[in-house]
């Protein structure tokens, strides 16, 4: 199947909360019309920030979130879904590349301003695991991660000089910016804009489930930094950075540069701009929605696609990790089998 494809593309969403506009945006950024989209629910992830227990609804809610996304497109075949702890290679080499940082480059990589566990300090790490066994050719991330692909990057060249061997293909690169096609996408709470949106803190985020009166009272109800008119200038726009949120997801939405956004709008009041980005919301996010709906209602469906990823990334990571292992030494070459 991968050679029906020239790119591959990563896309993880940790199973803590509802789907929200920032994680749907980020999704359909990735979704390329020459692409294998891989989609994971990073329920590891979810452990280290305390969700020791993840219901498996929230599981099936992720996977009917990617699958929605992609049927909606008619792009269902470009898509494998697995969940993260079914694939048991990826916590193997978690532990191999944890052993291969050093504390420094493990406490700067780290994003996370709250701690709680060990884990959330080696969140890096395992998503490292989780890029070296798919080998994607790009990703889209937010600016949170940025840090993340810059350690994932010095492992891999790590990986590479310990071991002599090109774990990912030559000429590999971390889309991390503008410069490819894909961005780097900003999308921050509708309250606090200085915090990024969290699916913990639904008050505050888009969800992709919520109904017509729900995205109005959140998006009438947005900071806009107490400024009537819209910013026509960009420079200027930096400084109100509660309207810079709504301009953002609305840009994102329709696919254009704030520069552009802002030469169409300037002429309307911010409460006209959050009226047309309401119904923008909503009617981009309806079809999605209801297939969500409906596919919770086939639990069995949902399963079929996740057996059916597992059996693909299983496959496509066995050779890769396996090749770590024998670099190891716990892995005979010869034999196939463990060292003793």
């Amino acid at each position: 199947m991968i050679m029906m494809y020239r790119e591959v593309g990563l896309f993880g969403i940790k199973p803590t909360g509802q789907p929200h506009i920032a994680n749907y945006l980020c999704l359909i950024s990735t979704i390329r019309k020459s692409s294998l989209i891989v989609c994971f629910v990073a329920n590891l992830h979810s452990l280290s920030e305390g969700y020791m227990f993840v219901p498996r609804l929230m599981n099936r809610l992720m996977v009917a979130f990617y699958v929605s996304v992609f049927s909606t497109r008619s792009l269902l075949s470009q898509c494998i879904v697995y969940v993260q702890s079914s694939i048991l290679l990826s916590p193997y080499l978690n532990w191999i590349i944890v052993c291969l940082s050093r504390t420094n480059d493990v406490n700067h990589a780290s994003s996370s301003s709250t701690l709680f566990n060990l884990g959330s300090l080696l969140y890096p790490s395992l998503m490292t695991a989780d890029i070296v066994l798919c080998k994607p050719t790009y990703l889209c991330v937010g600016l949170d991660q940025a840090r993340h692909i810059e350690y994932t990057n010095a492992i891999i060249a790590r990986l590479n000089r310990l071991f002599r061997f090109r774990v990912l293909e030559r000429g590999h690169d971390f889309v991390v910016g503008p410069q490819r096609s894909l961005r780097m996408l900003k999308v921050m709470s509708i309250k606090d804009p200085y915090r990024k949106m969290s699916k913990s803190d639904n008050s505050s985020a888009i969800s992709m489930l919520d109904d017509y009166l729900s995205i109005r009272t959140k998006v009438c109800s947005a900071k806009t930094d107490c400024v009537d008119n819209m910013v026509v200038e960009l420079n200027k726009l930096h400084n109100r950075s509660g309207l810079l949120n709504l301009v953002n997801i609305y840009s994102f939405s329709i696919g254009i540069s704030n520069p552009a956004l802002l030469g169409v709008i300037n002429l309307v009041s911010v409460g006209v701009f959050k009226s047309l980005l309401k119904k923008l919301v909503y009617y981009r996010g309806r079809n999605v929605r209801g297939k969500v709906i409906r596919y919770l209602g086939m639990p069995g469906s949902l399963d079929k696609v996740v057996a059916s990823g597992r059996h693909w990334m299983e496959g496509w990571c066995s050779s890769n990790a396996g090749h770590v292992r024998v670099m190891v030494g716990l892995l005979d070459r010869s034999k196939g089998c463990w060292r003793v």
